[in-house]
């Protein structure tokens, strides 16, 4: 392969910051048109390890002076380039710091209209960090933060995008542990939000964790038998420890927030049957798990909780791999 002297590389960077400029100026001074040929000219020529931070640069400036129709068309120009990007294992993190600003900007300004296609570059990105660990945690941390920061905005929207785009990457995970630290992260916010605002709103704006919750329950019995036993742990257990830590914050008995939990899957799933049944068996093996690893609180609070737990949904495998774990 030819090898580009030091002339030349520094001949092509100087050319791909001319063309940034003149992108920013020509958006500043209404040419339209000179910026999309300077936006054109750096998605053609700029090297690999410029093309990602040109290209989010002059995305965000087009967004800087709020031209919403630009940014679009330019997401769809740049797609083909930074997908060949962000495949680059030598541009991992930059790939995913780049795709962190873009989705906070098309979150921040609301393009509903943009959200396929950022779902798609960072589905891709995901893909190919796949046995990154460390580079996955750091990404899903930000993009939680991210989540949560709109959920406080209560911005439906956003946040049905941002968990939902979580839950199916968490639901392609063969590793618990990854899917026990994103657990982690999505209780810190789910308490942290019952704490402002109340347990029943916290349920209503992350009511997309209801449907990761059934799939997951659904996943168990379908597990390989060594994962079997260890999942349903993972899940019980993440329900009692949020149960546990919003009644601490708001001062009241476990008991009270299973059954408000309780009402509000009832009241979620009213016309769906299935669904209902199948969280109230998430909510059934959760009380009973919490009350054989949780003796000394729930040996009191147990007896409230008794209706909840008819007619008795734990059948089958479930009430097998239940008594592995108590």
């Amino acid at each position: 392969f030819p090898v580009m002297s030091t002339k030349a590389i520094l001949t092509c960077r100087n050319m791909v910051t001319e063309l940034i400029l003149e992108t920013c100026i020509a958006l500043r001074d209404g040419r339209e048109q000179n910026a999309c040929t300077a936006l054109s000219g750096i998605i053609a020529e700029a090297a690999d390890n410029e093309a990602l931070q040109a290209i989010s640069c002059c995305l965000l400036v087009a967004l800087r002076h709020r031209q919403r129709q630009l940014f679009t068309a330019w997401m769809q120009e740049s797609r083909p380039r930074l997908e060949q990007l962000l495949v680059n294992p030598q541009l991992a993190h930059q790939g995913g710091s780049v795709l962190l600003r873009l989705t906070f900007a098309v979150c921040d300004r609301r393009l509903a209209e943009v959200r396929p296609m950022l779902a798609l570059l960072v589905r891709r990105w995901l893909r190919t960090q796949a046995d990154n660990t460390a580079m996955l945690q750091e990404f899903m941390g930000e993009w939680l933060s991210l989540a949560a920061r709109m959920a406080r905005r209560r911005w439906r929207e956003e946040t049905v995008f941002l968990l939902r785009e979580t839950g199916r990457w968490l639901l392609m995970q063969q590793d618990l542990q990854r899917l026990a630290w994103s657990l982690q992260q999505l209780q810190l916010h789910f308490v942290v939000y019952a704490r402002w605002d109340g347990f029943d709103k916290a349920c209503r704006i992350y009511r997309e964790l209801t449907l990761l919750y059934r799939l997951l329950l659904r996943r168990v019995p379908k597990a390989p038998p060594e994962r079997q036993t260890a999942l349903l742990q993972l899940l019980v257990r993440h329900l009692r420890d949020v149960t546990a830590n919003v009644s601490r914050s708001a001062m009241l008995d476990d008991a009270d927030i299973f059954r408000q939990l309780y009402s509000f899957f009832w009241q979620l799933t009213a016309e769906n049957k299935r669904a209902r049944d199948e969280l109230l068996r998430l909510l059934q093996l959760a009380i009973t798990y919490w009350q054989q690893t949780m003796p000394k609180t729930s040996r009191k609070q147990a007896v409230l909780l008794k209706d909840l737990l008819q007619p008795n949904l734990i059948d089958g495998q479930y009430a097998l791999l239940l008594q592995k774990i108590i």
